[in-house]
């Protein structure tokens, strides 16, 4: 059975939803760094900031956390960011950190410097 989540406070930017569980996996939609107010911060270390912050409330409507994350999927749009994006990646994540890809591309609106995609499994914490 497939049941979707949404612990955003801002609107989808498509027809889309925000989590989707099926067997105790739970994928999440690419995620950005926007406020409440639909704002983002201006650097890419904020923006990553915010967006892990957003995917943890999609992860809190399905029950789950941050350290329930197995994979993650990073579209950047500027590779000279790489640094500033794992500073505040890994404050967000232990060790064992999960699998991760990094692709560096244009996002679909200009102003997002990280866009994020998670992949959840119920349990995997601990």
């Amino acid at each position: 059975m497939r049941q979707a989540f949404d612990g955003g406070k801002t609107a989808a930017l498509g027809p889309l939803s925000r989590a989707m569980e099926i067997d105790g996996w739970v994928f999440l939609a690419g995620t950005v760094g926007t406020f409440e107010d639909g704002s983002l911060p201006p650097d890419v270390g904020g923006q990553t900031a915010q967006t892990l912050e957003n995917i943890a409330a999609h992860l809190g409507a399905a029950g789950l956390s941050l350290a329930d994350v197995v994979s993650t999927t990073i579209y950047l749009t500027d590779r000279s960011q790489y640094g500033e994006l794992n500073e505040a990646y890994k404050r967000y994540f232990e060790e064992p950190y999960p699998a991760r890809a990094t692709v560096v591309c244009d996002l679909v609106h200009e102003e997002h410097l990280v866009e994020i995609q998670a992949v959840a499994r119920r349990g995997a914490a601990g």
